[in-house]
Order: C-alpha cells, then sequence, then structure tokens
C-alpha cells in the first residue's frame, strides 16, 4: 500500500492472438510503489530516475505500453510525481508479457519521468519475446503468482536514504497534521452539541489516546485510520481530509 484489491473483471480479449500463448507461471513484477508513508518496503519513483539511451528508452516504452491486460483493479492509479496527468491515463490494470507484470502506468514513468528498470526486464524486452498470459477463464492471484522479491531486492540496492529520510519526516508532519485537525473538529462538535454521560460503545478506542467521551447526540467517537497521509508533494491531498475524529450516529 503496497496492498492493491482487484474486483475479479473479466479480462478484455485481443485481436493479436496469433502472437498470445498461455501459461501459469509466477510472474516478476516490477514498477510497483510505495502507496503509503508507513511503507517503506517499496521504493518511490524518484529513487530509480536513471539515464537510458532515447532509443532504448522509446522502445520500453512501446513494449510496457502493449502489455497484455492481466488483472484489473478497483481504482484508477495516480502518477507518484504529481505532474498532472489525469488519474484515469494511468489505468487500472496490471500488464504482463508471461515473464514480467507492470502497473499500467509504468510506461507513463519511463517515458516522462525517466526511471530506470532492471537490466534483465530491458534486456528481455528488447529480444522481442512472445508474449503470453494466462489460460483463457483462468482467473490469477496475484498474491501466490507474483514474485514481490525480486523487485524489492533490485530496488533494495538503489534505495535513497535522502528520500527515505523525506518520507520518515513527512509521516510524522502528516501525523500531527490529522491529529491537530481531529482535535480541531472534535473541539467544534463539542461546543455544538455538548458531552453526554456515556461512555464510548466502540472497542477499538485506544485509551492512552482517546478519552472515551462522547457527544450527546452519539455513543460513538470512533477514529477513523490515518490512510494515506503526507505532505510530500507526489502523495499529498490524501491526508487531512480525513478524520475527524468522532462520528455521529444519529
Amino acid at each position: 500500500m503496497w496492498l492493491k484489491g482487484h474486483d475479479g473483471a473479466a479480462r478484455p480479449r485481443t485481436d493479436r492472438a496469433d502472437q498470445i500463448h498461455t501459461t501459469s507461471a509466477v510472474l516478476k513484477p516490477i514498477g510497483l510503489w510505495i502507496e503509503t508513508l508507513t511503507d517503506e518496503d517499496f521504493p518511490a519513483p524518484q529513487e530509480l530516475v536513471g539515464e537510458l539511451p532515447n532509443e532504448t528508452r522509446a522502445a520500453l516504452v512501446q513494449y510496457l505500453a502493449t502489455g497484455l491486460p492481466l488483472i484489473h483493479y478497483r481504482g484508477y492509479s495516480w502518477c507518484r510525481f504529481a505532474c498532472g496527468i489525469e488519474h484515469s491515463r494511468m489505468g487500472s490494470w496490471d500488464l504482463t508479457d508471461g515473464v514480467w507484470v507492470w502497473p499500467q502506468g509504468l510506461s507513463h514513468y519511463v517515458d516522462v519521468h525517466g526511471i530506470s528498470l532492471p537490466e534483465e526486464f530491458v534486456s528481455h524486452a528488447l529480444s522481442g519475446p512472445a508474449r503470453t498470459k494466462p489460460k483463457e477463464g483462468q482467473e490469477y492471484d496475484f498474491r501466490r503468482g507474483y514474485d514481490f522479491d525480486y523487485w524489492l531486492r533490485w530496488c533494495a540496492a538503489r534505495r535513497s536514504p535522502a528520500i527515505i529520510a523525506g518520507l520518515r519526516t513527512a509521516l510524522v508532519t502528516a501525523q500531527a497534521q490529522v491529529s491537530a485537525d481531529r482535535a480541531a473538529r472534535v473541539d467544534a462538535l463539542e461546543r455544538k452539541h455538548g458531552l453526554s454521560g456515556a461512555k464510548c460503545t466502540w472497542t477499538g478506542v485506544d485509551p492512552i489516546r482517546y478519552t472515551g467521551r462522547t457527544l450527546s447526540i452519539t455513543v460513538t467517537c470512533a477514529p477513523p485510520p490515518l490512510g494515506r497521509v503526507s505532505s510530500f508533494p507526489w502523495l499529498h491531498r490524501r491526508a487531512v481530509s480525513r478524520g475527524c475524529g468522532r462520528s455521529l450516529s444519529g
């Protein structure tokens, strides 16, 4: 989160059937990015910006953009560079060639933001392999069918200590922002509605962080999860709008 959930949507057919074979092998994912500031396993794409010959980059962009649809997710991805591209253009599919698998928007990162990819994948893509996909009607389970270790190991040797430190600082800042916003909204609700003598009935309240007090119109004060929080430019707009600290049940 990264963390994706798919909706089991049927995979669209392709008109390149003469070029497509079937496979049930474990796939190697690439281009998987951090989704929340609490996730330090996956990289930020900014850590993988690198040089490639123009011809190689153009060939990779074309190869990535024409992968075969594998898994369809419930929502669109977003660009971690916050470049302004519409989310719909980042796609909602995992694409594959039968050996590798990648998010639909990976071609955008290679083309526009200049990220680099594993040399093994680059050599494979430039060799012009026949594309493959799971057998028709087979529901692909990424939890069993993706070898995440390959991508994590490759990225680990290229992580940026400065960017990781910035992400950790952004997490602390965002948590403080959310806490301050939550406290202000709770105070406003208390002034408007007053407090009752009942205790909160939600068993998930942390007694160290929350008082357990309830508004006079509710008996729950469940704090929403922090969610995607950040003051980092490319993960922003997903933080402070979440979490008033108390939900009104009546």
